[in-house]
């Protein structure tokens, strides 16, 4: 696979006029006065040049993902969400052709497990299209999975032996990212604190879909602790996840909340290479900002984990929803009722009350695509454990791909978690995941073919 010949290094007028877009939007979004976007294009207008000229910064902007791509709807005060998830997919596609144009990017030489169980789904999916009953759920999804989910996998892969690319692409996701924290507090002041309301969230977005956004965040910003020499910038990174986490307790999203903190405590004991002293000292810091922010959230975060009350309320639904799937387990065995087809089983109240998923997606692959997607999905995730037990074994090795491979194995294991009971087949963040995971380990095997060849070619 050849490089690409792209400018990575971003120039300080680059930060510099970054730091005031995001000055001046959230200024903007926050007040919503009128003239709101007559401020906001010039500026948007200079993160666009910025953009033309650093590809990055686009693959950026789609890792904050819905939390980043919100904050327009706030700017023209609209609620229709959906049109956020074709804008991601025309981002991420506009970055690749942008790679694409600074250089030769061709697919990798060879293929992974992941691949294969990935591309079953694919065919699975396509075959599944003439049976799917058309209204605006099945359609919505059906676009979500197509314009994220495949174009999000095999984008990954073209990039793959492209590591400063994706550094870079994480060091301004995190710099963006300081956008959606920033409005996210200045409107928890100005709704008077946590005790105003029981879950919280900023954006015109569901509050769990919020919350996991964050989550995804802090897992960025915990690896880039462990990758950056700088005091400073650790410091920073410090600040940026406590700040992120004090968001999800506001929610009261317990999934993202407990998910996140597994996920990190995984990387941090598996794939960082300090002593256990350093680990409990980073772990009793972070702990100390966390366990402020929960008291202070006693309506929302505190409640829902420590009263069954909450427990009850949350499970009544899907329970409910996993029993109609299991009564309907012999209906369509082999090829399921279709995508986005579920609803069909649901009894009339879960239908009077709109639930659009599941909150599992074993069960969800099984209902709408049969016992074959089910097998296709679980042969996926078994690859992606497998991949995640190569990096393990290699996590001593110094190599970015292999750095790489240990933050998309927590993230893996950060939004296999959240699928189990949140989110559904059509969560990006699953497959920027599993396509990071998936290249990276193809692109590392690439390297050491390359060099057993170099040392068998000189001997």
């Amino acid at each position: 696979m050849q490089s690409v010949n792209l400018k990575y290094d971003l120039p300080k007028r680059v930060l510099a006029l970054t730091i005031v877009a995001i000055a001046t939007l959230t200024f903007a979004t926050t007040v919503k006065f009128d003239q709101a976007m007559i401020v906001a294009i010039p500026f948007l207008a200079v993160i666009a040049i910025l953009y033309i000229k650093h590809p990055e910064i686009g693959f950026s902007a789609f890792l904050v993902g819905q939390n980043l791509f919100a904050i327009p709807l706030l700017l023209v005060n609209s609620e229709n969400t959906l049109i956020i998830y074709p804008l991601m997919g025309a981002v991420l596609l506009s970055t690749f052709f942008l790679t694409l144009f600074y250089g030769k990017i061709s697919l990798p030489r060879k293929i992974s497990a992941i691949q294969i169980s990935f591309l079953l789904i694919v065919l699975l999916f396509l075959l599944n299209l003439p049976r799917m009953e058309i209204n605006a759920y099945t359609i919505a999804k059906s676009v979500l999975f197509v314009s994220l989910c495949i174009n999000t996998f095999i984008v990954l892969h073209f990039w793959g032996n492209q590591t400063e690319f994706f550094e870079k692409s994480i060091d301004y996701a995190l710099l963006l990212g300081i956008i959606p924290l920033v409005i996210s507090g200045v409107s928890f002041f100005q709704r008077g604190g946590a005790t105003q309301y029981v879950r919280f969230s900023a954006l015109a977005i569901n509050v769990n879909q919020y919350a996991r956004n964050m989550g995804f965040m802090t897992i960025l910003a915990f690896y880039k602790i462990f990758n950056s020499k700088k005091t400073i910038h650790q410091l920073l990174l410090m600040l940026f996840i406590s700040a992120s986490f004090a968001f999800i307790i506001f929610t009261g999203s317990r999934s993202a909340f407990l998910a996140a903190i597994i996920a990190i405590v995984f990387y941090l004991f598996v794939f960082t290479d300090v002593s256990l002293r350093k680990k409990v000292l980073l772990i009793s810091v972070l702990s100390i900002p966390l366990a402020l922010f929960a008291i202070m959230a006693i309506g929302s975060m505190f409640s829902r984990l420590g009263s069954l009350q909450y427990v009850d309320m949350s499970l009544t639904g899907r329970i409910g929803m996993w029993k109609a799937v299991w009564e309907s387990r012999f209906d369509e065995v082999l090829f399921g009722h279709g995508t986005g087809n579920y609803s069909a089983i649901l009894p009339a109240w879960a239908k009077g009350a709109k639930l659009q998923h599941l909150h599992n997606v074993i069960m969800e692959y099984y209902i709408e695509w049969g016992i074959i997607g089910l097998l296709c999905y679980l042969a996926l995730l078994m690859s992606c454990f497998k991949t995640a037990v190569y990096f393990i074994k290699k996590r001593k090795n110094s190599s970015l791909f292999i750095k790489l491979g240990g933050l998309s194995s927590s993230l893996f294991l950060y939004t296999l978690m959240l699928a189990m009971i949140v989110t559904t087949s059509t969560d990006h963040l699953f497959f920027i995941s599993i396509g990071l995971m998936s290249s990276m380990y193809i692109a590392h095997k690439e390297k050491d073919a390359h060099r057993d060849g170099s040392i068998g070619s000189s001997a």
